[in-house]
């Protein structure tokens, strides 16, 4: 099967293929980790995913070379890898990514410090936001950011986005918007209280999501808008 998938040129056979293979455990990470010389990247990269979903973790070591690799699917393969195996140097590697000047290395960065609830990435994703342009040109570049954050749930974001809700522009106003509701969308993971300030805002709000959201979170909680 492995041959088979490295010769396949079909990308929903290669998927199919792939899923097989990650669903029979430990023998196929044997197998990947010894493919992981191949002069293909596409071989490199799927070898590194087998070895993430068959559960190789043992193999970490392996996949740690590919993290700083040249070719930026592999590399961040390996980062997505390395976060799944709960590696210690992992945060380390979606810091230096998130410093990056590379543009689709910092968006999958930001991504993944989501899906994998970073919490260490939180003061740099701050950061990003902190950044946004008096003139909002910026404002859908913060949208992953915000999104990344909300699956974080980390109450020190809340400053920052409360002065987000607060910010006016007399450009890109619908940029801005977006990203505002956008906020809202991206408040179930924090700690109700926390996030009160946002809907006393909210709930006055002439958006038509963002007063439904605030509503619902105030209702779920038990907080009262006026209190």
């Amino acid at each position: 099967m492995f041959e088979a998938l490295a010769g396949e040129e079909d990308p929903s056979t290669r998927k199919f293929l792939l899923q097989l293979l990650s669903a029979m455990g430990n023998d196929v990470a044997k197998g990947a980790v010894k493919r992981l010389n191949d002069s293909s990247w596409y071989v490199v990269r799927n070898m590194i995913y087998l070895l993430r979903e068959a559960g190789g973790s043992k193999y970490a070591p392996h996949v740690r070379k590919f993290v700083k690799d040249k070719n930026k699917k592999i590399c961040m393969e390996a980062l997505r890898t390395l976060l799944h195996f709960k590696s210690r140097d992992a945060y380390s590697y979606i810091k230096l990514y998130l410093k990056t000047d590379d543009i689709e290395l910092r968006q999958q960065a930001v991504k993944f410090a989501g899906m994998y609830r970073c919490v260490e990435a939180v003061p740099l994703l701050l950061d990003m936001l902190k950044k946004m342009d008096v003139l909002g040109t910026e404002a859908y570049d913060k949208i992953p950011v915000v999104k990344a954050l909300g699956e974080i749930g980390d109450p020190r974001a809340i400053e920052v986005l409360m002065k987000i809700m607060k910010s006016r522009t007399f450009l890109y106003r619908a940029a801005l918007g977006d990203l505002k509701v956008e906020i809202f969308r991206s408040l179930r993971n924090y700690p109700r209280e926390s996030v009160f300030p946002l809907l006393a805002i909210g709930i006055n709000s002439k958006n038509d999501e963002i007063r439904a959201v605030s509503e619902k979170l105030l209702k779920e909680g038990g907080l009262q808008s006026g209190s």
